[in-house]
């Protein structure tokens, strides 16, 4: 099964498109559908099983801006370790840009 994550503003209306931020430089992480490198969407199931290990949440469903809060934290966390996984350092930046701009995470699979 397949899953790609979209970035949306909190409330955002019926049929608004993905919440999209510039990243400089740019993030090295597969892009969803709709925008490459995680400005927008990305491919959820190629980063599920990290997200899940670090933070103990499932990107396989919505997630509220306060669960985006505590993934980008315990990315950050995973920072301070030896030698983290390389993907590590663009999903930190990626979660805690759209966290601090009140972004939403939604599952499409």
């Amino acid at each position: 099964m397949g899953l790609d994550n979209f970035w949306y503003q909190n409330d955002a209306p019926e049929g608004t498109p993905p919440m999209g931020l510039s990243f400089d430089p740019p993030l090295n992480l597969c892009g969803g559908m709709f925008s490459a490198h995680g400005e927008g969407s990305f491919r959820g199931k190629v980063y599920a099983d990290l997200i899940h290990e670090v933070s103990e949440i499932d990107i396989y469903g919505d997630l509220s801006n306060e669960q985006v809060k505590q993934i980008a934290d315990a990315l950050e966390f995973q920072l301070t370790l030896a030698n983290p996984n390389l993907d590590i350092h663009d999903l930190a930046r990626m979660f805690r840009a759209y966290a601090d701009a009140g972004a939403v995470l939604v599952a499409w699979y």
